[in-house]
């Protein structure tokens, strides 16, 4: 077994953009709120992997919000247990989506001739 180190892994560009959990309205309360649903949801609610039996391992918002200020952030019918993997392809997903919807005329153009 690898000894654990206290290296923390370099964040990347989508990381960069979205900002530390801290500056995206994650703090303490939502970490005491995010155990406590984790224990009343154990496994992962993914609706796109059946199956899947993996424990939750965070608190999924179904909808995106706009921080704490927003409803939605706070809502529990707009959480969703999901386990790691699920969650990080879910986001990874959203974040692909909303950079296509920002992209300039011309920069579609040249992914697509890239295909």
């Amino acid at each position: 077994m690898r000894p654990k180190t206290n290296t923390k892994p370099v964040p990347g560009k989508a990381e960069a953009r979205r900002g530390t959990r801290t500056q995206r309205g994650y703090d303490n309360n939502w970490l005491r709120y995010s155990a406590r649903f984790r224990q009343l949801n154990p496994l992962c609610a993914d609706p796109h992997k059946i199956g899947c039996i993996n424990p939750s391992e965070c608190v999924d918002h179904v909808k995106r919000h706009k921080g704490q200020s927003d409803p939605l952030f706070w809502d529990a019918s707009n959480h969703r247990a999901l386990c790691t993997s699920c969650h990080n392809r879910k986001t990874a997903e959203e974040d692909r989506r909303k950079d296509r919807e920002r992209e300039t005329p011309a920069t579609k153009l040249k992914r697509q001739a890239v295909r």
